[in-house]
């Protein structure tokens, strides 16, 4: 019988904050080599979609396009 003790994954801006991700990495190495290598690709997966989720322009990006141009260093005008 296998005990899962890793911790239900949370969702938002706090996933990431106040140590929930070492605590999660802890937990994580202390499972059976199987278990561990599923649980880290599951919070690989997880940390992926986190990521993408910052690349989305922002609505005050959609409704004024010069927030979406790089700033100085551009072609000169």
């Amino acid at each position: 019988m296998t005990e899962n003790t890793e911790a239900a994954p949370q969702t938002g801006a706090d996933t990431w904050q106040d140590g929930a991700l070492l605590g999660r990495l802890e937990v994580i190495e202390a499972q059976p080599l199987e278990q561990r290598a599923e649980r880290f690709d599951r919070l690989a997966d997880e940390l992926l979609a986190e990521l993408q989720r910052g690349d989305q322009p922002t609505a005050a990006q959609d409704s004024d396009p010069s927030a979406a141009r790089p700033r100085g260093g551009g072609a000169p005008a």
